[in-house]
């Protein structure tokens, strides 16, 4: 996993609850001392070690916590990778090019990097519903107020995927609603995310 993941938890750690619970945080994930470059890869499962540490130090369900962390990791993963995200792109935009745009880049520039597998597609906003089938304009572009991403990941971290598209949210200074029909947490093959504007 990438290294800005491991920044940007120890980043959401020390702002909520201090270096001293960073420091804890690793001793409890037998990671001691250990440093994180935003540069560097690392295992996945220290991230998951890490964040069970984090939970049981701050009595955070790892649910919130992973959601809260993915919400604060957004911020850095657009301030890093910003150059693959088109000036005039909204939230909706990033989510719906998140595999296309976004994580093929980056696997292309870094064969080291294994985001998750995604498949976003756009939808019809229920505004755009009354309009006859085979009739398109411009409008209907403006009026697609839905993305629906299919997420498959070994590492089931669908909750940081949710806090991240609400931190992607954040950075635009706009409102979105997130539901999650289908997780692989209650025992689907993968997790489904419907991001609404």
């Amino acid at each position: 996993m990438h290294g800005i993941i491991f920044k940007s938890l120890k980043d959401f750690v020390v702002r909520d609850h201090g270096h001293e619970t960073w420091d804890a945080v690793r001793r409890a994930a037998d990671l001691d001392g250990r440093v994180y470059l935003p540069i560097d890869t690392y295992d996945d499962g220290e991230l998951i070690r890490l964040a069970e540490a984090v939970g049981d130090e701050t009595g955070t369900p790892t649910p919130d916590l992973l959601e809260a962390f993915g919400r604060v990791a957004a911020g850095q993963l657009l301030d890093t990778y910003g150059n693959v995200v088109a000036d005039d792109w909204t939230t909706l935009d990033v989510v719906a090019n998140a595999e296309a745009g976004i994580h093929t880049v980056l696997r292309a520039h870094n064969p080291d990097l294994d985001p998750p597998e995604l498949v976003c597609r756009r939808e019809q906003g229920e505004e755009a519903g009354t309009r006859e089938e085979g009739e398109a304009s411009e409008e209907d572009e403006m009026s697609e107020g839905r993305v629906r991403v299919v997420y498959r990941s070994p590492r089931r971290l669908c909750f940081v995927a949710k806090g991240i598209v609400r931190g992607v949210a954040d950075h635009y200074g706009e409102e979105v609603q997130v539901t999650e029909p289908t997780c692989m947490h209650e025992g689907a093959d993968h997790c489904e995310l419907v991001v609404t504007r």
